[in-house]
């Protein structure tokens, strides 16, 4: 019955795949040549688009004139916004629907899409662009009646190893048989009234000089435990609990998250800390920015702190493609920490954020707490 059911499935797909799943090869192709370049990130998340504006700053390298244009959402338009206002690296912005295709129908020399699933709404997508040149990163020779045997609607299918980091595929791609590309890391650019602005979030006198701690547990669709969070910050030293203010970020659940960690907490360490206001997009990225210290599960929140070269304790499930693919990327003078769970268990996915080994961390982050209290107050 589930083979019938398939094949059913597959036989109502085919006029899709006729019609939408095919495009005409561009003849005598030189990358050399293109004049604009859209790029469609992985996904709508701040990571993924933190990724895709760092490819967009190796192709403002690469190429001497280039009209770069990437495609938002209202979940990542803030974020590409900023890089729009403050860098030279995105010329256009556009939107991912069907209208907004038609409305940049055959304007683009080459699209370049990192989105990894093939469905009736990117084919369709992609046949109303119309570029003349696509370029697709990774995707699977996944067991679907949309995999890369019937739909053809590429002219280069580039796949980096499974050891690369994501924001390293322009490295693995057609584009190096052109161009010497740098490797990136992830970077973004505020005005300081913006930062300035946000402080206010953090609820400390002008004078205070503790270390701000943004502390995010929570991401997208995974979580640390909040019993071990509790324990973690149950075992710093009461001497160091004094020299930081602790602000969650707040996302869906985090009042719940919030009251249940503040009844685990040992009361005698007597931690100052207080769950932030709802914040915009763009007032997060600020707020991230004004921090000193970030303590985050694997997600946004990560490669925002490396992008504004924040110290970086890191919880990450013990995935090694997603450990390869997502893992913190910070600059060489900026101290990180990345803890992985002892989970390892076989087909262990990258939302199974829990069970971690926490001494070291517990002595890094007193370590860091020192030295930046230290740093801070010392008088010149």
């Amino acid at each position: 019955m589930d083979e019938l059911r398939k094949k059913m499935k597959y036989l109502q797909k085919k006029p899709i795949i006729w019609i939408f799943g095919n495009k005409k090869k561009y003849k005598n192709i030189n990358l050399q040549n293109a004049k604009s370049i859209l790029i469609k990130p992985t996904g709508d998340a701040l990571g993924d688009t933190l990724m895709a504006l760092s490819y967009a700053r190796q192709l403002k390298e690469i190429y001497d004139n280039i009209k770069i244009g990437m495609t938002v959402t209202d979940r990542n338009s803030e974020l590409v916004k900023i890089a729009y206002e403050n860098e030279n690296i995105i010329d256009e912005i556009t939107g991912r629907n069907k209208k907004a295709a038609l409305r940049n129908r055959g304007k683009w020399d080459i699209l370049l899409d990192f989105t990894n699933k093939i469905n009736t709404n990117r084919l369709m997508w992609t046949k109303f662009l119309k570029p003349k040149i696509v370029i697709i990163f990774g995707k699977k020779d996944e067991k679907h009646y949309f995999n890369k045997k019937n739909i053809k609607n590429y002219d280069f299918h580039c796949v980096p190893p499974t050891e690369v980091h994501t924001i390293d595929y322009l490295l693995y791609s057609e584009f190096v048989k052109y161009f010497k590309i740098e490797r990136q890391k992830p970077y973004l650019k505020l005005p300081k009234n913006e930062i300035e602005a946000i402080k206010r979030a953090w609820k400390m006198e002008k004078n205070d000089k503790r270390i701000k701690i943004l502390l995010s547990p929570q991401g997208l669709d995974r979580e640390i435990p909040v019993g071990e969070i509790a324990i973690f910050l149950n075992k710093l030293d009461k001497n160091i609990s004094k020299k930081i203010k602790i602000v969650m970020g707040n996302t869906a659940g985090s009042e719940k998250y919030f009251n249940e960690l503040n009844l685990l907490l040992d009361k005698n360490l007597n931690l100052d800390i207080i769950l932030c206001e709802k914040l915009s997009v763009r007032e997060y990225l600020a707020f991230v920015a004004s921090s000193e210290l970030v303590i985050g599960v694997d997600g946004g929140s990560c490669h925002i702190a490396c992008a504004f070269k924040r110290p970086l304790l890191s919880f990450y499930a013990n995935n090694t493609y997603n450990l390869y693919k997502w893992s913190p990327v910070p600059y060489e003078d900026v101290d990180t920490f990345k803890v992985v769970s002892n989970e390892n268990r076989k087909n262990i996915m990258s939302k199974d954020t829990y069970n971690f080994p926490l001494k070291e961390a517990v002595l890094w982050l007193q370590n860091q707490i020192e030295n930046l209290y230290n740093k801070k107050n010392t008088v010149v």
